[in-house]
């Protein structure tokens, strides 16, 4: 899907976020480099090992949109985990998912609990975003410990494009989604790449034929949290 943008309208902006606006050619070739990078470090679909969880632990941001597709295009298992959760949430998505990568941020609080979750063996590699990457952020960012296990994004996309990316069936599982827990302890929602597709196209058939808006012309606001499904399948997916 991403792709077909891509080749479609490779110089039209896909993303506009404070001060930076990126156009489809930058953000897959944004998308190409964490993939790879994650390839590299054997996280993903590689070669003798099966398919690598990650964990999302992001506020809304480009990075969060360049992590979707470049991990689902490594093979990884992309675990949704919310910036709300308490400690507690958080170690049960970790252990139920086995996740043992996590990609954040470097803004409070997300860091901090992060680093907690990584000293106390729950997590084996710390990837962190720069999130003054897009123009000035709304609070100070904190400095990237230099600790084994820790990694700045800037390093791990540094790496060249694979001969061939790794191939992904229908079936294969995209993302693990949890519930919000109200009544127990969330359960992971497995979302196939033939589930997120499908639903994608089901929109599409739905809303462009009532349209007057021409494909390509359209613009959508994200105000709602990515790590939801809603905003995720219905802003995000949508309008990429």
């Amino acid at each position: 899907m991403l792709d077909r943008s891509v080749a479609r309208n490779p110089d039209r902006p896909a993303l506009s976020f404070r001060d930076r606006r990126l156009t489809y050619r930058e953000l897959g070739d944004a998308v190409t480099r964490f993939a790879a990078g994650l390839l590299k470090a054997r996280v993903g679909k590689t070669e003798g090992r099966g398919r690598e969880a990650i964990g999302f632990y992001l506020l809304n941001s480009p990075h969060y949109t360049i992590g979707l597709f470049g991990a689902t295009r490594a093979g990884a298992r992309i675990v949704q985990l919310s910036p709300l959760d308490a400690e507690r949430e958080l170690i049960h998505k970790l252990e139920d998912s086995g996740a043992r990568i996590m990609l954040t941020q470097n803004i409070p609080p997300l860091l901090p609990m992060a680093l907690k979750l990584k000293a106390a063996g729950l997590i084996d590699t710390l990837i962190v975003a720069d999130d003054g990457e897009w123009g000035p952020p709304p609070v100070p960012v904190l400095p990237v410990p230099d600790d084994d296990g820790v990694a700045a994004l800037a390093q791990l996309t540094n790496a060249e494009r694979p001969a061939s990316w790794p191939a992904i069936s229908p079936d294969d599982i995209a993302l693990l989604q949890y519930t919000g827990g109200t009544t127990g302890m969330p359960k992971g929602a497995m979302l196939t790449h033939a589930n997120i597709s499908a639903a994608c196209a089901i929109y599409d058939c739905w809303f462009n034929p009532q349209s007057p808006v021409k494909p390509g012309d359209a613009r959508a606001i994200c105000a709602l949290p990515m790590f939801h499904i809603f905003a995720l399948a219905t802003v995000m997916l949508m309008a990429s």
